[in-house]
């Protein structure tokens, strides 16, 4: 947790040296840190005199000098009751947006009762991840996607007359860390048209549908343990 995880095989020498500079971080709560410009970022190591953080739109982390880097004041350490975000690395982001895509595809390849609908009341246990090169996912269930998109009203399929949709879950799948519960919940599956769908992750007003999305579903959220504010839930998306 402490040091480069570069490392796949360290001696008991190097293992020292790594041991008192970790030392001086361990026990003061730096897991993560806020710096006045870049955010909130995580403590992911160390390499030789440098702490390294990683920020939301880091693809590496951001080398600080370790005995500099707090006398600045651009760094500062976190309250440890203030609520923060762990954010999954990009590769993992990527895995979960296309575990998204699949089931989408999925759905709308398939037929499904839409005429009945009903919220799953109470918390649910969160499954454990699926890690396949190195990539962390959670498992979705079709069910609940396809309980939850029976609620919505969207125009109808070509070749059928079932509405087309695309299921998304308004606080990603990828930060299921973040949470003791479950997040694939009918209440946390929104029902969204392509166009919608690809304005949240591409487009320049998605925060506004994200904003409107969030203040729709906030109880319902609340309701099956997902406790989130909306400065977090956009920060998920920058």
């Amino acid at each position: 947790k402490y040091v480069n995880k570069g490392f796949t095989l360290i001696d008991a020498h190097s293992f020292l040296w790594e041991l008192q500079l970790a030392k001086v971080y361990i026990g003061k709560t730096l897991d993560f840190v806020k710096h006045k410009t870049l955010g909130i970022g995580s403590v992911c190591g160390f390499e030789d005199d440098y702490i390294l953080i990683r920020f939301p739109n880091d693809k590496e982390p951001k080398k600080f000098d370790k005995n500099k880097a707090f006398s600045d004041g651009y760094l500062t350490e976190l309250n440890p009751d203030v609520p923060r975000i762990v954010f999954p690395d990009r590769e993992s982001v990527k895995a979960n947006e296309m575990e998204d895509a699949l089931l989408a595809l999925e759905i709308n390849n398939t037929d499904f009762d839409s005429s009945d609908f009903e919220y799953t009341p109470g918390e649910r246990k969160k499954p454990e991840p699926k890690i396949s090169n190195e990539r962390k996912t959670y498992p979705r269930d079709k069910n609940t996607a396809e309980n939850a998109l029976s609620h919505a009203h969207t125009f109808i399929r070509k070749k059928s007359d079932k509405p087309y949709t695309e299921p998304h879950h308004l606080v990603p799948m990828a930060f299921s860390d973040n949470f003791d519960v479950s997040l694939d919940r009918e209440q946390n599956i929104v029902s969204l048209c392509s166009n919608c769908h690809n304005e949240i992750h591409y487009g320049k007003d998605g925060m506004r549908l994200i904003e409107r999305l969030f203040n729709e579903r906030k109880d319902l959220l609340e309701s099956v343990g997902i406790r989130i504010s909306l400065e977090d839930l956009k920060k998920m998306y920058e």
